[in-house]
């Protein structure tokens, strides 16, 4: 897991740059590159979009999905910014929920927010 993280740093960084080609070289495991050739070969045809294979996140997955802290995910939950639900006493998130807030924070120019 960690190398997929370390290749999505690297990718992350490379596109804070505002060019419109972008060069990365990354080490990814099997199974990961060949969900990257089936997305891009979707994409170059028919289009393609990325939806996670889960669809409810605690907050720690979630704040993760997002790349902030669990406390600031629990401020923006609190403040409304970003919808959960209580299952017993913990909140979870729901991908549309983190699909909607991350919409909406790059509309606002809010703080970067990962993609899936």
């Amino acid at each position: 897991m960690s190398g997929l993280l370390d290749a999505a740093a690297v990718l992350r960084q490379t596109l804070e740059r505002e060019e419109d080609e972008v060069t990365v070289t990354m080490t990814l495991p099997r199974s990961a590159a060949v969900k990257v050739l089936d997305f891009l070969e979707a994409e170059a045809s028919t289009g393609a979009t990325v939806v996670p294979a889960r669809w409810v996140f605690t907050t720690t997955e979630a704040a993760q999905v997002l790349g902030m802290s669990r406390s600031k995910l629990m401020l923006l939950i609190k403040d409304g910014e970003i919808e959960s639900h209580m299952v017993g006493s913990h909140h979870r998130v729901t991908a549309e929920a983190i699909a909607e807030y991350r919409h909406r924070a790059r509309g606002e120019g809010q703080h970067p927010v990962r993609s899936w």
